[in-house]
């Protein structure tokens, strides 16, 4: 088996020929603001004209929907008859949109084991954290990957040990990978005004730590020789704030490394091009010739320079949609319809998912006008109130205009202003990440969106 690196999350696996393309991802923002940094090591060109050449022996592997796992243009040059392989997940979300894409065989994989190829899968979902994003395990008889992308938190007892009795089935017990994040993917704490600059960055250092020693700790947990710090491979471009670009960015191996402590796990040292065997890494051109901040920085100057930075929200420039009559009128709509969505979960989900959500107030700003709507969740009443006023409110999310009007008329997601980090949150208590909130908008960022694009057709 070989392994090559290509960007983020991405990874391209060959074992004799047959090959499995993770998570692809080019230079579309995601996000709005979100660029791969570095970008793909390799062109889409020649993994489009691989899939082609090989048929059935080429794959596509997919954890979930978000679009730096899951960039549909990307995704649009690959034969329609590629097997796109998916977590089975409870909503039909992901697999409608691989679908609308035009892919005939979605092959969709839980934690009971799927062969395809050369490869067996599993895939699983912890459901007190996240509804909409999986672990994907993919086994041959002598190797095991753990392609974990941003499920950075502890494993639960049956993932643990599900993957520990795989580990016991392949024939070489070292030849064991997981892969997994070790960087910020949301806008806390960077988007809260609660916080000083200084506090902001001890508070994103602290929380990487911990994201890193809990990957770790899972490579260790299921006898993880190797470990690849992967998807958080970024650049944050939103235009009123230039200071993004210095914040975001992969952390270095030495980082890595500082938090590894007495664990028997080994740290790969990969670059996107750089590739691994499990006997070494084979680097992109022989030597690591560059240092990380070069490669940072030429990503950075890349997508300046081909005008790329251009197409993420913040830049597009004259997009206000409605008046300031018409957007507070469709917030009042969005709040509702969110209350409404989040009652009609209320105790049918998988897990204890976020129920401290009920019972909290949330507002929403426009940065245009003096008005802020709140909502209790929960109850049935959305206010409009003049910040004139004292408003109290547990979470206040303040938009620009041109944001909260693409989200309100269906053009971009609702993630798209707190993961690309285009808001600016207030919070009541200053230590609340407001994470109950946020898992909630963002699971009704998307039932919104589609609610809104199917009226607009």
């Amino acid at each position: 088996m070989n392994i090559k690196y290509l960007n983020h999350a991405s990874v391209l696996i060959e074992d004799s020929g047959h090959f499995l393309l993770l998570d692809p991802w080019h230079i579309k923002p995601s996000f709005g603001s979100w660029l791969s940094a570095p970008p793909s090591a390799i062109n889409p060109v020649y993994l489009a004209a691989l899939a082609k050449s090989r048929g059935s022996s080429f794959s596509i592997v997919i954890s979930h929907g978000h679009d730096d796992h899951c960039d549909n243009d990307y995704l649009q040059m690959f034969p329609k008859q590629t097997t796109v392989i998916i977590p089975k997940f409870a909503a039909p979300g992901l697999r409608k949109r691989i679908e609308n894409i035009g892919f005939k065989n979605i092959l969709e994989v839980g934690s009971g084991e799927i062969e395809h190829g050369v490869y067996s899968f599993r895939s699983f979902v912890h459901h007190d954290i996240s509804h909409d994003d999986a672990i994907v395990t993919i086994r041959t008889k002598d190797k095991l990957v753990v392609h974990a992308n941003d499920n950075w938190k502890k494993l639960d007892d049956f993932c643990t040990n599900t993957i520990k009795s795989d580990v016991k089935r392949i024939t070489n017990k070292n030849n064991v990978l997981l892969m997994s994040q070790c960087n910020l993917a949301d806008g806390f704490p960077y988007c809260y005004t609660n916080f000083s600059r200084e506090e902001q960055v001890d508070i994103a250092n602290n929380r990487i730590i911990t994201m890193t020693n809990s990957s770790l700790d899972n490579a260790e947990s299921i006898g993880a020789k190797y470990f690849l710090n992967y998807a958080g491979h970024t650049k944050i471009f939103v235009e009123d704030k230039p200071d993004l670009l210095s914040l975001s960015g992969f952390k270095s191996f030495d980082f890595i490394k500082n938090c590894l402590k007495d664990r028997q796990v080994e740290i790969l040292e990969v670059y996107p091009g750089d590739s691994f065997d499990f006997q070494k890494v084979n680097k992109l051109f022989g030597e690591s010739y560059y240092t990380e901040e070069e490669l940072k920085q030429s990503s950075v100057d890349y997508y300046q320079n081909y005008n790329i930075v251009k197409e993420t929200d913040s830049h597009l420039h004259g997009c206000e949609i409605y008046s300031e009559d018409e957007r507070l009128e469709k917030i009042v709509y969005f709040l509702e319809n969110f209350n409404e969505y989040v009652n009609s979960k209320k105790g049918t989900t998988k897990g204890e998912f976020k129920t401290g959500v009920y019972g909290k107030t949330i507002g929403f700003e426009d940065s245009s006008t003096n008005c802020t709507v709140t909502l209790k969740v929960g109850d049935e009443s959305v206010e409009v109130l003049d910040t004139s006023d004292v408003v109290v409110t547990d979470t206040t999310f303040k938009l620009k205009p041109s944001i909260i009007d693409a989200i309100l008329a269906g053009n971009i997601n609702w993630e798209n202003a707190y993961i690309g980090f285009q808001v600016d949150v207030h919070v009541e208590e200053k230590g609340y990440n407001n994470c109950d909130i946020i898992r909630w908008l963002a699971m009704y960022g998307y039932v919104y969106q589609n609610k809104i694009m199917r009226s607009n057709v």
